[in-house]
């Protein structure tokens, strides 16, 4: 693949651990306490949350219900993250 074309599975990745994160973090959660809630392993949310690994659909669900959240929350601005790593922000005039 060309070093230059985007990664859309990394950025994918990306998005979905950082809004698991903000969301677990929101309830004031560990890792533990969201394994514990959801059923899944805490090695593998921690994979996730670092970007490393995608959760299967069934498990974003299982997630999303012990976070109270609806599944497809997960990926709200997940446009605006893909826009910045199509287009990274300028700077001083020139792109990155």
């Amino acid at each position: 693949m060309d070093s230059r074309m985007l990664d859309l599975n990394a950025v994918i990745r990306a998005h979905l651990g950082a809004a698991l994160a903000q969301c677990r973090a929101a309830r004031g959660w560990a890792v533990e306490d969201l394994a514990a809630a959801s059923g899944l392993d805490r090695q593998h949310l921690r994979a996730v949350e670092a970007g490393s690994v995608l959760l299967a659909e069934a498990d974003q669900a299982r997630v999303a219900a012990a976070l109270g959240v609806e599944p497809d929350s997960l990926y709200d601005g997940f446009l605006d993250t893909l826009r910045g790593s199509l287009w990274p922000a300028q700077r001083d005039g020139r792109p990155a």
